[in-house]
């Protein structure tokens, strides 16, 4: 189980800066990083097809957590927006009921590869379906990390 963000259709696979060493921008990393989620959720399917093994991507929503709270503009709106905040946001029981229903929905023992947000399959974003870029991400994932999944 892969967890992703609506924020995902904002990232971008930059492949000369994927340690963001040569620039860096927080909303942009998490942005990238959701993506990059998503695109690995597509290729480890497709590698474990037939194998018995499911991989869902999911997005929980915008849940009431303190993921923001090192977000200077975040803070300061937090205080005077709260009320409203407050009633948009998911609580964590509403936010987990899609990793929930990912985790224990008999309908999708034998599925796998598949995008889900409020209990539901959804479409994968175009962002998502680049199969060369999930790839390259994959490949450039195993060198960076000294892990080939073909020699486990």
């Amino acid at each position: 189980m892969i967890v992703s963000s609506l924020l995902h259709k904002y990232g971008h696979i930059d492949f000369e800066n994927l340690d963001g060493k040569s620039s860096y921008n927080k909303r942009g990393a998490y942005c990238n990083s959701k993506l990059a989620n998503n695109l690995f959720a597509r290729e480890l399917a497709r590698r474990t097809e037939g194998s018995g093994i499911s991989v869902y991507c999911l997005r929980p929503g915008i849940v009431r957590t303190d993921l923001g709270r090192h977000v200077a503009f975040f803070s300061f709106l937090r205080y005077v927006l709260w009320p409203v905040l407050w009633l948009l946001m998911k609580s964590p029981y509403e936010g987990c009921q899609t990793v929930m229903y990912c985790a224990v929905a008999e309908e999708l023992q034998n599925v796998s590869g598949q995008f889900y947000a409020n209990c539901s399959e959804e479409p994968w974003s175009r962002q998502s379906l680049d199969d060369f870029v999930a790839t390259k991400l994959w490949n450039a994932s195993e060198v960076l990390t000294g892990v080939n999944i073909n020699s486990t």
